[in-house]
C-alpha cells in the first residue's frame, strides 16, 4: 500500500503512531524510560509543538499533537524515533539495526468529540495492553498527570551495551544512576493537555475545568469497556524478546465523529495531492508551477539533470 501524502496545517491536531518492527525493545525499565524522556524533551526543544498527550508501549507509541509550524511537525516526530533508536541500539551494543517501521500514520483529528476519544484511547492505552492495571500505575512513560517535567538530557556517548540484555532488571538500577550521573543537564518538557481547546468552537465556550471533567468522563467510560484481565508482567523480560506484531491498523488521513466532515477534508485532501502532482511533474518538466499551501515539498530535480539528462546517472 504506498504512503498517504502528509498534509498539515497550522493549528491541526493530528494523532501520531508508530511501532517498532520487531521485539519489545521499549519495555518499562527506568533506563529505557530515561531515553524516551530524553528524546522527547530535547525533540520539543528543537521541534516546537503543542504536546496533548502521549503514551508509550512495549512496541509502539500513541501521541496526540498541536501542529505550530507544520515544518517543525515532521522534525519533531522523526527526532524522536531517531534518538529512541539509537539509544535501543546502544544498549544492545549495535551499531545500525533498524527499530521503528518506516513513517508513521498521523490522521487529522476534525472534531472535538473525536478528540476526547482520542486522549481516552492514548491514556488507557497501558490497561488496554495488559501492562497495568490502572493508569496511574504504569511503570512506562505516559503523560497521564504531566503538565511539566524536568528530563534528563542523555547523551547517546554515555549509553553503553547492557551486560546481559536477556537479563537487563538485573542491572536496572545501575544502569539508570549510570546515566544520572553522566548527564546533569535538564531540560523541562511541557504537556498541554488543554491546548486543542481554542481549534474548535465548542470547546472554546466551555471552562477548562469543564473540559477536564469531559476528558476523565470519556476515560472512565474507555476503562469500563474494558473487561478484568490478568497484568502480563514486562518487569523481567529480555530486551531481545522476538515478537512479530500480528494486527496492523490501517492508515488513515482524518478522524472525525461527523461523517460529512469527514467527506469534506477526504476531498480536500485528495484535492490538495493532485495540485502537487501536477506541479511536481512540470518542475520536473522543466517549467515553473507553484506547489500548493499545505503540502511539503518533494526532493526536486537538479537543474543540471533537466539541461543534460544523460548526467543524472551521476547524481
Amino acid at each position: 500500500m504506498p504512503r498517504l501524502r502528509k498534509v498539515y496545517r497550522n493549528r491541526d491536531i493530528v494523532m501520531v503512531t508508530s511501532r517498532t518492527e520487531e521485539g519489545l525493545p521499549l519495555l518499562p525499565y527506568s533506563f529505557v524510560n530515561l531515553i524516551i524522556w530524553s528524546s522527547l524533551a530535547k525533540a520539543k526543544e528543537l521541534y516546537p509543538v503543542d504536546i496533548i498527550c502521549f503514551c508509550f508501549s512495549t512496541n509502539h507509541f500513541h501521541m496526540l499533537l498541536k501542529v505550530i509550524n507544520p515544518e517543525d511537525f515532521c522534525g519533531f516526530v522523526g527526532y524522536v524515533k531517531q534518538e529512541t533508536a539509537h539509544g535501543i541500539n546502544r544498549l544492545l551494543g549495535r551499531r545500525k539495526k533498524t527499530i521503528w517501521e518506516e513513517g508513521y500514520d498521523s490522521p487529522v483529528v476534525l472534531d472535538s468529540e473525536e478528540i476526547f476519544n482520542r486522549i481516552a484511547y492514548i491514556l488507557t492505552n497501558p490497561v488496554k495492553d495488559k501492562l497495568s492495571s490502572s493508569i496511574e500505575s504504569y511503570r512506562g512513560v505516559s503523560s497521564f498527570q504531566v503538565n511539566k517535567r524536568k528530563c534528563v538530557a542523555i547523551a547517546r556517548s554515555s549509553i553503553s551495551p547492557l551486560n546481559d540484555p536477556d537479563k537487563p532488571w538485573k542491572e536496572e538500577k545501575e544502569k539508570s544512576a549510570r546515566l544520572l550521573d553522566l548527564n546533569n543537564h535538564e531540560i523541562d518538557l511541557e504537556v498541554d493537555l488543554l491546548s486543542f481547546k481554542d481549534c474548535f468552537a465548542n470547546t472554546a465556550r466551555m471552562s477548562d475545568l469543564d473540559v477536564l471533567k469531559k476528558i476523565q468522563d470519556r476515560i472512565n467510560i474507555y476503562l469500563s469497556r474494558l473487561e478484568p484481565i490478568k497484568i502480563v508482567s514486562s518487569q523481567r523480560e529480555s530486551l531481545r524478546r522476538p515478537y512479530i506484531p500480528k494486527a496492523f491498523g490501517r492508515r488513515t488521513i482524518c478522524l472525525s465523529t461527523i461523517p460529512k466532515l469527514r467527506k469534506r477534508f477526504i476531498s480536500f485532501y485528495r484535492s490538495l495531492v493532485e495540485q502537487a502532482k501536477q506541479a511536481y511533474q512540470a518542475v520536473r518538466k522543466g517549467f515553473h508551477l507553484e506547489f500548493p499551501p499545505g503540502v511539503f515539498l518533494p526532493t526536486l530535480p537538479r537543474a543540471i539533470n533537466m539541461i543534460r539528462p544523460e548526467l543524472s546517472v551521476l547524481s
